[in-house]
């Protein structure tokens, strides 16, 4: 996996290890807060698509990285292969939401 930053609208392409493993990290650092389907929390939905930081992947991945100020929400100093993985597992879980509505 090429960990770059991207520019703005260009979409993060990974592939399904990259998803999965980005879900098992999810599963352990980010659902107790987040839900473990993204539906929130102590944190919010990141199943609904809906990102008061940014819903641009390059964005979500900027707020792993650097936590909320102010919020329950710490930075995570996972390398970028690891955050871009916890990016993808998150776009997974808004594409398996919307498909339901």
């Amino acid at each position: 996996m090429a960990v770059e930053k991207f520019p703005r609208g260009m979409t993060l392409v990974t592939s399904a290890d990259d998803v999965s493993t980005g879900g098992e990290y999810y599963r352990l650092r980010r659902a107790e807060c987040h839900g473990a389907a993204g539906e929130g929390g102590r944190g919010p939905n990141l199943a609904d698509g809906i990102f008061y930081h940014g819903g641009e992947d390059q964005d979500v991945f900027d707020t792993i990285r650097n936590g909320v100020r102010g919020t329950e929400m710490p930075g995570f100093g996972s390398s970028q292969e690891r955050l871009w993985q916890v990016v993808a597992s998150i776009a997974a879980l808004r594409s398996t939401a919307t498909r339901f509505i």
